[in-house]
């Protein structure tokens, strides 16, 4: 040891001592203190949350019992083995690379992910944390080894979390927008672009709400940014207004808007219904007009939605009832109506409901002032797309007074009818009492000039018996329906009572119908019989038809003396023939014409004229 002076005090004890250690002394004090430090790292090292390594010459030289974790190895299976054989094979070129070129001291990543291999064979991925120390007198590396396979799984579902946020963010169908708490638009959406004009660019941390709505709406809307965050339910979760474009353009849009849980931002969504105001205002107008058309005319129309309930009705349904239109609308016919007129109501809408065709017909119905007044009623289906019925559209008009006056005209006719007949009956007995003695008295021996009287009374009795047939043929012409009718039959059967002597009647109609009155055959009656009686050496009555055009033309023609030319017109009128009369009147009940075109001295030629729709061929009926 090196000199030392120990200092004693009273009675001989030593109280301080003044001098040096030996040399060996420090270095077992140095030892001492190492071996401290080392066991304190150690302890750490053993007692660590992260795995922790040393490197040196590529061999694993320590390994804490955190690595054994999380491998699977043994400290004995990893200790003394080159630290590449616990690497995922795709990743030790790299590492390698790493490590080498960081015991050169040449720049390398210090923090970086890596996949290591278990026992087992599956990867694990970490974060390695890489320095350089001073190991058993020469370089080593220093390694952390964190495991991040719950960070990177918390990473990449995070990742996949804001892709489909993004996916659905781009594909609403509606334009999107992120606002932050100072209304500032941070995010949008590629509809939102197409819906404005605006760019992302021109938009995101760069603009407000308030800029990109019109003057009327941003008091609204920012009154409505502040009571959201203050958590307010006066703020509305939908509402409309209205969005400037980039060209100045105002569009109408719902806007969906709330907070996003946990923050202060707002997600909104902004949905365009300009194409969709535009129609509503059209159909709005058309209502009103339909409204107005409706409410104006005298006819009465109402909608029945069902066999028994009223949809809509117009002003003269509602006046007719004696009540007002929305005390109508909705209510069923028993409402209003005594059961049995409902009753025929209500099974007039299910004939139209049931056959989804169109029904028309009378009935009584009781007004609001207690009269019963008969309606013609037509009702017709509205089909949907399906081809049900929707609804129905009823009409009505009062005919009370014209079914009255038909029932006084149906009398008047069936009393004239009947005087007609009576009168026509007493006169023709009254004629064949005078003709038949008149005929006596021919047959005697009177003198010429007795005689010549007595043939004029004969002539003016058979004149009276034709003017009886003619008021009879006038009295039933246009009593029944037209219809259509074969020209041929017609025709065959008017002449077939004629005695046409040495006339030769020729009819070429074979196969043709035109739609007229019954009394058609009296045309081709009279026609001819005037050829015979009137033509004068007439040998040929010719009956025929040709195309004209759209139209259909008739002919009689003969080859008479004609007629003359002074004659012709007032040839159709009563007071020159009533059987030729009698035939235009028949022709023009169904809209056809008749002129008379022959040459005087060559013949008569009638042309009867039937319009486009009122002739068909035989084969060509449907």
């Amino acid at each position: 040891m090196d000199d030392a002076t120990w200092v004693r005090r009273d009675e001989g004890k030593v109280t301080d001592y003044h001098g040096a250690v030996t040399e060996a002394t420090k270095e077992k004090l140095v030892e001492r203190k190492l071996a401290e430090s080392e066991e304190k790292y150690r302890e750490l090292a053993e007692n660590a949350g992260d795995g922790i390594t040393i490197i040196k010459d590529g061999i694993v030289r320590y390994a804490n019992p955190w690595l054994e974790e999380l491998g699977g190895f043994t400290t004995e299976e990893i200790i003394g083995h080159p630290f590449t054989d616990f690497v995922w094979p795709d990743d030790r070129a790299l590492l390698n690379d790493y490590y080498v070129r960081r015991m050169r001291g040449e720049p390398t990543p210090r923090v970086y992910e890596a996949r290591l291999m278990k026992k087992d064979g599956t990867p694990v991925v970490v974060e390695l944390n890489a320095n350089i120390i001073d190991y058993e007198g020469s370089r080593a590396g220093f390694i952390i080894v964190r495991d991040v396979t719950d960070r990177k799984a918390a990473q990449e579902a995070l990742q996949l979390s804001e892709q489909k946020y993004r996916t659905i963010f781009e594909n609403t169908g509606t334009a999107m927008v992120m606002i932050e708490e100072d209304m500032t638009v941070s995010l949008v959406n590629s509809e939102f672009v197409r819906l404005t004009g605006f760019s992302e660019e021109e938009v995101e941390g760069k603009m407000r709400t308030s800029e990109l709505v019109v003057d009327r709406d941003r008091k609204m809307i920012g009154e409505y940014h502040r009571l959201r965050r203050g958590g307010s339910k006066l703020a509305p979760h939908s509402y409309e207004l209205r969005v400037k474009t980039k060209h100045g353009e105002a569009k109408d849009v719902i806007l969906t808007i709330d907070l996003v849980p946990g923050s202060k931002q707002s997600i909104a969504s902004l949905l365009d219904i300009t194409e969709r105001k535009k129609i509503e205002k059209i159909l709005q107008h058309q209502m009103e007009e339909q409204t107005l058309l409706l409410d104006n005319v005298e006819t009465m129309v109402w909608y029945a939605v069902d066999t028994e309930r009223y949809g809509r009705v117009n002003q003269a349904r509602a006046d007719f009832l004696g009540r007002r239109k929305d005390e109508i609308e909705g209510k069923k016919l028993c409402d209003f109506l005594p059961p049995e007129e409902a009753r025929v109501g209500v099974e007039g809408n299910r004939k139209v409901f049931e056959t989804k065709s169109s029904y028309h017909g009378l009935e009584w119905v009781t007004n609001g002032k207690g009269e019963k007044r008969l309606m013609s009623v037509t009702k017709v289906p509205k089909l949907d797309l399906k081809g049900d019925v929707e609804f129905v559209v009823c009409s009505g008009h009062d005919v009370t007074e014209l079914k009255h006056a038909q029932d006084a005209l149906d009398l008047a006719n069936k009393k004239l009818h009947l005087l007609g007949g009576v009168t026509r009956h007493d006169i023709a007995n009254q004629l064949t009492v005078i003709s038949g003695s008149l005929q006596m008295v021919v047959s005697s021996e009177l003198p010429g000039k007795e005689r010549k009287y007595l043939d004029m009374a004969l002539n003016a009795g058979r004149n009276v018996e034709r003017y009886l047939e003619f008021s009879r043929d006038y009295e039933r012409m246009g009593t029944a329906k037209p219809e259509w009718i074969s020209v041929r039959d017609a025709c065959v059967k008017g002449i077939s009572t004629l005695e046409p002597g040495d006339v030769k009647v020729e009819v070429d109609l074979e196969g043709i119908e035109i739609y007229a009155d019954r009394m058609l055959e009296r045309v081709f009656h009279n026609l001819v019989g005037n050829a015979i009686r009137h033509g004068e050496k007439v040998t040929r009555v010719r009956i025929f038809c040709q195309k004209s055009g759209d139209s259909l033309l008739v002919i009689c023609e003969d080859d008479g003396k004609g007629i003359p030319t002074e004659m012709k017109g007032g040839l159709f009128e009563g007071r020159r023939g009533r059987g030729l009369y009698l035939v235009r009147e028949i022709l023009g009940i169904t809209g056809m014409t008749i002129e008379e075109r022959g040459e005087a001295g060559k013949g008569a030629r009638f042309e009867i004229h039937v319009p486009k729709g009122d002739f068909r061929f035989l084969g060509e009926v449907e």
